[in-house]
């Protein structure tokens, strides 16, 4: 039987409690060492969070209705070339919400139903949004990872944009290709 979020979630809980109890935390420990793993995830839980809000809103208030009318459009004058048009899209998309799941949630419930009226497959239009997602993360600068690594390492951004931008280029290049090569087939 396939488990919903939130049992999962109270599963880790008690988990959790039970392992530091266990542990020989204590009470007042586990509930510490919690309380600073939670530090550790919040600023994702706030982004899936807005992301969600924002697909609430856009879904509840009927404009995600219009968004995907309005998109829809260019994607089904080009054809094919509509699945390099959402990889495009998602790549940029990145710039706002960085965050893998924060963006697959405000993006998806639009990507979907775009590539069910322009004929392009839900596969290629998911991997459309992993390649737009993952290439975007070794260069946008909303990209909290990569912004540490970069402190850490002391290279300043604009250093390590003129050095990665050919790579960046031609691995955009290739994931067009692929993306729109897999639209060509019926992947």
């Amino acid at each position: 039987q396939n488990m919903s979020t939130t049992e999962l979630t109270t599963i880790f809980f008690f988990m959790a409690v039970f392992g530091g109890i266990l542990g020989g935390l204590g009470i007042n420990g586990t509930a510490k060492s919690f309380a600073k793993g939670l530090a550790g995830i919040a600023s994702g839980a706030l982004i899936v969070g807005m992301a969600k809000a924002i697909s609430v809103v856009m879904t509840d208030g009927g404009i995600i209705d219009s968004v995907v009318y309005y998109l829809t459009m260019p994607i089904a004058v080009v054809g094919i070339m509509g699945a390099g048009i959402m990889f495009l899209f998602n790549l940029c998309f990145n710039l706002l919400i960085s965050s893998g799941s924060g963006q697959a949630v405000a993006v998806m419930p639009i990507m979907v139903p775009i590539s069910d009226l322009t004929g392009i497959t839900r596969q290629v239009a998911v991997e459309a949004f992993k390649l737009g997602d993952g290439l975007s993360n070794i260069i946008v600068p909303t990209a909290g990872a990569m912004m540490a690594c970069l402190g850490i390492a002391k290279v300043p951004y604009g250093k390590y944009v003129k050095r990665i931008m050919p790579y960046f280029l031609v691995t955009v290049a290739v994931a067009l290709v692929i993306v729109i090569g897999a639209q060509m087939v019926g992947w």
